[in-house]
């Protein structure tokens, strides 16, 4: 069996516990978080598409744009979401991963779980 891609978002959510306690890491920790929640969710709704609906072709340079893509061009109103979602989830991990300065970094912390979370249930809906 595989690795289980909900770890990365129950870390997460340990991080985001402690992550005011650690003073001049808190930053880090913070952008982790988001990085590590959207991972979470982006690895099961790759492997959603791989593995159940088989449709999902193995280019890996655009393979985040393209898992947001086959999302939301389904006539599924379940799977558009989760593909909008995705796409936001994507720019907040961007954010955290790329950018010298993230401006409300605390509420993308908490944002970034939240959708991370709801993108995995939904997941488990269909």
């Amino acid at each position: 069996m595989g690795f289980d891609w909900k770890k990365y978002l129950n870390l997460a959510n340990e991080l985001s516990k402690i992550s005011t306690t650690l003073g001049s890491d808190q930053e880090a920790i913070q952008r982790t978080i988001i990085s590590r929640a959207y991972y979470s969710a982006f690895i099961q709704a790759r492997n959603f598409l791989r593995d159940k609906d088989k449709t999902l072709s193995p280019n890996r340079a655009k393979v985040h744009q393209l898992v947001i893509e086959q999302f939301e061009k389904s006539s599924d109103p379940m799977r558009v979401q989760i593909g909008k979602t995705l796409g936001k989830l994507r720019i907040l991990r961007n954010l955290a991963d790329y950018d010298d300065v993230v401006w409300l970094l605390n509420k993308r912390v908490q944002k970034s779980l939240v959708m991370a979370e709801d993108i995995i249930l939904d997941l488990e809906k269909l």
